[in-house]
């Protein structure tokens, strides 16, 4: 019996251990995880659960329901090429008249030297802002340079003064289907040109300007 009681003390010894032990471990888990949130930076770290979100919260007194993000951007549209922008439709052309007198002529024999001609010119509009001329040059009975659809010609027109043009179309009819044109009211200079592609083959007039009004 010594012996089997020496054992039975034994055994009851580790039994108490062990549950010693358990209940150790179970408090100092309680401990640890009530401690986790008190230590600056656990949440912070690369895989935390906790999630910030980059916008502020909405004032609850305002009642508004937060920042609007702003929306996608549209697709990008080119500008057109320099000289190409649309005439605005329906927008009133600012017209000069051009008075000039033939001081020579080589080639097509269309005009005596001396003969006196007027043509109007159209300032016309453009949707960026800035605008072109159209002219339409008949004398003698001939059409020697622009049209319906023809005559269009960078130029410089202003409101102020009246009296002032000037302007070139470089091409003639092998390029854009009628003749080549100058026009400068600060020297007085006029030219009007084609080559033998044109419906009156190869010319060229020169006259001196007398008056823009």
């Amino acid at each position: 019996m010594g012996e089997a009681g020496e054992k039975g003390r034994g055994a009851g010894f580790w039994v108490l251990a062990g549950c010693g032990g358990l209940v150790l471990v179970l408090l100092l888990f309680c401990v640890g995880s009530s401690l986790i949130p008190l230590i600056p930076g656990v949440f912070d770290q690369p895989g935390s659960f906790a999630y910030e979100s980059p916008l502020p919260p909405p004032d609850p007194g305002s009642g508004e329901l937060g920042p609007v993000l702003p929306p996608a951007p549209g697709p990008i549209v080119p500008a057109p090429p320099p000289g190409t922008e649309e005439v605005l439709p329906g927008s009133p052309p600012v017209t000069r008249t051009v008075e000039f007198e033939v001081v020579s002529v080589t080639g097509a024999a269309l005009l005596p030297v001396g003969a006196r001609c007027r043509f109007p010119v159209d300032r016309l509009p453009r949707s960026d802002g800035s605008y072109n001329c159209q002219a339409r040059i008949e004398c003698g009975g001939q059409l020697l340079y622009g049209g319906v659809e023809n005559g269009f010609f960078e130029c410089t027109m202003p409101d102020e003064p009246a009296g002032r043009l000037l302007g070139e179309d470089y091409s003639t009819s092998t390029s854009d289907t009628d003749a080549a044109f100058m026009v400068d009211s600060d020297s007085q200079t006029l030219t009007i040109r084609d080559d033998d592609q044109g419906p009156h083959g190869a010319y060229s007039i020169e006259g001196l300007v007398l008056v823009v009004q």
